[in-house]
């Protein structure tokens, strides 16, 4: 299953799982209107799957390490799982088609869970180092893109955490305004010295296909026999008091991270900014 299932709260307790099996309980019995009758056959076919398949996995134990006395234990458990598979089938047959449910969810859950398995497994080979890896002092040249939307404090505070980052740092400010957009630069270069303003025109109000744009610009400008650079994409970001006013800021910052985060040798930083600093 996903690993979020396997946090646990405040309580010690796997609380994503209670959550997700209390909602599936309480849908079945608003599905069946709380008929009990109509209920027990969801649990009685996959209590006795459950025992046939655990009955079955013992057969195979004893056949693979056949310790002393396995053939007695092999022929109980082979006897257990004949029996609990007919009262399995038996009760499939009786109690459908409530009990085709269980039989239409099982390769659901199978198909999904090896779904996921094959995700974390290609993930952690993808990630994966060498035992034979040094890492060493490579440098790659970086670079600071900032977006702005005007002059403020939180504009101002990403410009100077981006200086510590890369001697090449730029503001990229995008507008439908190409007048806002001169006279911004003009009190920008008097405010701001030393860091060029980028003014990208935006007729139709996008934000992130115009950025993305303009990186892919930078990209091509690189002389193509240097190392690619890491961009690094400063974000500006206004940390509300309350959680009410979290929803009207910082929209358009996440919208760029969400665009961004998979790009190519491109790091977002956020950079928040708290009332009162």
């Amino acid at each position: 299953m996903p690993r979020q299932f396997s946090f646990r709260g405040d309580r010690l307790a796997f609380s994503y799982g209670i959550i997700v099996l209390a909602t599936v309980a309480a849908s079945l019995i608003v599905l069946f209107q709380g008929e009990t009758h109509l209920l027990i056959p969801l649990y009685a076919v996959g209590v006795f799957i459950d025992f046939t398949i655990s009955q079955a996995g013992m057969i195979r134990h004893w056949r693979r390490e056949r310790p002393p006395g396995w053939r007695r234990r092999l022929s109980i458990n082979a006897f257990g799982c004949t029996l609990t598979a007919i009262v399995a089938v038996v009760v499939t047959i009786a109690k459908a088609p409530q009990s085709l449910i269980v039989l239409a969810l099982i390769p659901v859950l199978v198909g999904l869970m090896t779904f996921i398995h094959r995700q974390y497994s290609g993930q952690e080979a993808e990630l994966a180092v060498r035992d034979d890896y040094v890492m060493t002092a490579a440098h790659r040249e970086q670079r600071v893109v900032i977006p702005v939307n005007g002059i403020n404090r939180a504009v101002i505070q990403a410009v100077v955490f981006g200086r510590t980052l890369a001697s090449d740092v730029r503001a990229v400010y995008i507008t439908e305004d190409p007048d806002a957009g001169d006279e911004l630069r003009r009190k920008w270069n008097r405010q701001v010295p030393g860091i060029p303003l980028v003014v990208v025109e935006s007729p139709y109000r996008a934000l992130v296909g115009p950025l993305n744009a303009y990186l892919d610009v930078l990209d091509l400008a690189w002389p193509p026999d240097k190392p690619a650079p890491v961009t690094i994409i400063v974000l500006p970001e206004f940390v509300a008091r309350h959680w009410w006013d979290r929803l009207l800021y910082n929209q358009s910052a996440k919208r760029l991270k969400s665009a961004l985060v998979g790009r190519e040798h491109t790091v977002i930083a956020d950079v928040p900014y708290r009332r009162g600093h």
